[in-house]
């Protein structure tokens, strides 16, 4: 697991309920029960009360604010862009690039470039919440007891669902092919695009959810993390500290955050958690970028974290292992162009792609170490006045332990390490007391532990016991 990258926190007098971060990370909106708020380097530069929605619209850095009967559109600096007022007042809108959807009482408007009506249809008298899929093909519909989905263009509804219970939470995949629902009851379903149940469980309590790239279900609840296939499969569960408070997935790659009630960050992919961060205080709401560059969270505070950040310090530690393997050999060859493709990712910002040729790079460079582990030990005898001492030289794989247990004091310095990364320790033993002393110095190698036990005399004499060794291990006693 990694140090958590965060760049900087910014504490505010609002408890903040949602957060959005823009793609390239340079916009940050906070909402907050009465109004928002637009960040900016590190600074809020706009605070506004008198709200009802917010949305971001990542791509463009437009910021979407419903007033009443009234849609603002705001670039990154707080200024306004445009607005367009209507006969009702706005119950809900989700925006995509071009296009968007809005919620009226008893009817939903399909727009284009934010302003010119596309269509307007009939819905539920009770809906309360739009949710577009990524390809802003396909459209929930939400009430509080039932839920229908969606074509955009042309508008049509395809199937609906009545529920036992409230619903809790609901995500779409892209392309609308799947359907994730949590009723307050505790129950989950799963959908496919025609509203068909593929998965149906009971939890103990209303869970959170969202889809990883791959539409795997996340689920997110009191301790624990589940991703599941479409068929049930586990594939991956995560404890957490604290209930799931906040889920949000990468539109465009494989990275998930959660936010927990004990103030917990974490950010995972498919193959488990990548960091996580402890905050003095709970987290409300959690946000990642389309390809999971950048992380908020927030609360009473505003906390922002740079994973390129992390994979460029990352890169430098990569230069660092090919070093002390050396590229004279096949091996370090093998290293140098995984790397040169690791940092070509970095550079195209796909973290996923990175991610994957850091794995490789890992085991290539553990496989390299582990063939190369060779075990040498050159015992001396030392007369420092009248004390007796024992200095030991030890030469060993990089992944090696040592421990000592007797009546002694003893130093262990690292001195050299050679081209194969090999470390050359000095060890100083002295004799904290006086007549035989009994003292056994143990190996843990990758391979095996080495066991060396030893005493020594009150003469001064060392009497050494059998070694317990193996073929890569030579003794030598001078």
């Amino acid at each position: 697991m990694i140090e958590p990258p965060i760049e900087f926190s910014i504490p505010v007098k609002e408890k903040i309920k949602e957060i959005y971060v823009s793609n390239d990370g340079k916009m940050i909106v906070g909402g907050y029960s009465h109004g928002y708020m637009i960040i900016r380097e590190n600074s809020i530069i706009k605070r506004t009360n008198g709200i009802s929605k917010i949305q971001l619209i990542k791509s463009r850095n437009i910021l979407a604010v419903s007033v009443g009967n009234t849609m603002n559109f705001y670039n990154s600096n707080g200024t306004l862009l445009w607005h367009d007022t209507f006969n009702d007042d706005i119950i809900d809108f989700f925006m995509q690039e071009n296009h968007g959807i809005i919620l009226f009482k008893g009817k939903v408007r399909g727009i284009g470039n934010f302003k010119s009506k596309i269509w307007e249809i009939k819905c539920r008298e009770d809906a309360y919440k739009l949710l577009m899929d990524a390809t802003g093909k396909y459209f929930l519909v939400v009430a509080k007891n039932g839920i229908d989905f969606y074509t955009f263009n042309p508008p049509a509804k395809l199937w609906g669902r009545e529920m036992l219970n409230e619903i809790y939470d609901f995500v779409i995949h892209r392309n609308g092919g799947r359907i994730g629902i949590t009723l307050k009851s505790g129950d989950f379903y799963l959908l496919n695009k025609n509203g068909k149940n593929v998965l149906e469980y009971r939890f103990k309590n209303p869970s959170l959810l969202t889809f990883d790239f791959y539409g795997n279900i996340v689920i997110g609840n009191e301790n624990n993390i589940k991703m599941m296939n479409s068929k049930g499969t586990v594939l991956r569960a995560i404890n957490i500290e604290g209930k799931c408070k906040s889920l949000s997935s990468s539109t465009g790659a494989d990275y998930v955050a959660c936010g927990t009630t004990s103030g917990r960050v974490y950010f995972f992919d498919s193959n488990g958690v990548l960091w996580n961060y402890k905050h003095s205080k709970p987290i409300e709401c959690v946000d990642t970028s389309s390809l999971g560059e950048y992380v908020v969270s927030a609360n009473m505070d505003i906390l922002f974290f740079n994973n390129l950040s992390y994979y460029l310090s990352l890169l430098r530690d990569v230069e660092k292992k090919i070093s002390s393997i050396g590229t004279d050999n096949p091996q370090g060859l093998k290293l140098i162009e995984l790397y040169k493709k690791m940092k070509n990712a970095y550079l195209k910002k796909d973290l996923d792609i990175l991610n994957n040729f850091k794995r490789m790079f890992d085991s290539a460079y553990e496989n390299i170490k582990v063939s190369k582990l060779k075990y040498a030990i050159l015992l001396d005898k030392i007369f420092e006045k009248d004390k007796i001492s024992k200095n030991f030289i030890f030469i060993l794989g990089k992944y090696s332990k040592i421990r000592v247990y007797g009546d002694v004091k003893y130093s262990l310095v690292p001195s050299k390490i050679d081209k194969k990364g090999n470390v050359k320790y000095t060890m100083l033993l002295q004799p904290k007391g006086e007549g035989e002393i009994k003292i056994k110095i143990e190996i843990e190698t990758p391979e095996k532990k080495i066991s060396i036990p030893f005493t020594i005399m009150a003469d001064g004499k060392m009497r050494k016991k059998r070694v317990i060794s193996n073929t890569n291990y030579k003794e030598f006693i001078a």
